[in-house]
């Protein structure tokens, strides 16, 4: 997410490299939160990048890149993608217990 979220290894990373005592020099948790939310921050920052052509971004209003397009791989003319495929006659063909006929 957002806040650097990593799941297990964010967990163990975090609580080992970015809360947790140094490995030189006194224990100090209050140093660890503090790492961790220059962290957050600096991180955080990064949204101010983001643009969408459609809609803007943070730094810059709808359209003001021109024609710039983030999509770098284009789609092959007549592909559809699976958000916008039939899924009609697949259902037709699975049985009351899940399974495929």
């Amino acid at each position: 997410g957002m806040v650097g979220a990593g799941g297990n290894f964010g967990a163990v990373m975090g609580s080992k490299f970015i809360v947790g005592p140094p490995s030189v020099g006194p224990p100090s948790v209050d140093k660890g939160f503090i790492n961790l939310g220059a962290i957050i921050m600096g991180t955080s920052l990064l949204f101010f990048g983001m643009y969408f052509p459609e809609h803007g971004g943070m730094l810059f209003k709808k359209g003001a890149l021109g024609n710039y397009d983030p999509q770098l791989y284009k789609p092959v003319d007549g592909e559809r993608g699976a958000d916008q495929m039939d899924y009609s006659k697949a259902a037709d063909k699975v049985t009351k217990n899940g399974a495929s006929v």
